[in-house]
């Protein structure tokens, strides 16, 4: 005998089910104590009692604890997923946040197309400013046009007088000379 009482084998299902139902409750309490002070200590808790578990599992079952293990793992990702998620929930802004954000943006929004709309109109002024510029230049350039014409027309009128100048000159200096010729000769 093993020294358990009332005859109770090792290999006895009764002592089995003492023990399961020991480690139940056991992991009960565990779980209970995890809920009370909250699930941020669960990682916590599932790291330093993991190797005991597995070990007591192991020594009073004789069954591979890796399934608790998997089971554990699974329900710690699934619940950092729920954690991440609950932290985005309370992180996003509350209805009446949204529509203060909602009205500064759409006031922003406001600003923004009265100065665009402020904008357009100068856009608008200045395009005919600069019609008016171009048909006044463009007009300025006939009249530069036309000047430069008379110009060249004067130009070569002043050098057809030169060259009437010229030879009046020379008619004169002949008549000059010939009226002379004549007083001479006379």
């Amino acid at each position: 005998m093993s020294g358990l009482p009332f005859g109770i084998t090792e290999d006895s299902s009764l002592l089995k089910d003492i023990f399961r139902e020991a480690m139940t409750k056991y992991l009960k309490k565990s779980f209970t104590d995890v809920i009370k002070h909250g699930f941020s200590n669960l990682r916590t808790w599932w790291a330093k009692s993991d190797q005991r578990h597995q070990n007591l599992i192991t020594e009073l079952f004789q069954v591979d604890p890796a399934p608790l293990t998997r089971c554990m793992e699974v329900f710690l990702k699934r619940f950092d997923a729920y954690l991440s998620k609950r932290k985005q929930i309370l992180e996003c802004p509350t209805l009446e946040e949204r529509d203060q954000q909602l009205e500064s943006l759409n006031s922003r929004i406001d600003v923004g197309m009265a100065i665009f709309s402020s904008l357009e109109s100068k856009i608008g002024q200045l395009a005919s400013e600069l019609d008016k510029l171009r048909d006044e230049l463009q007009t300025r350039k006939e009249n530069l046009d036309k000047t430069e014409d008379a110009r060249i027309t004067l130009e070569q009128a002043q050098v057809r007088n030169i060259a009437n100048v010229e030879s009046i000159d020379q008619e004169r200096q002949t008549l000059e000379y010939n009226f002379l010729q004549l007083i001479e000769s006379d």
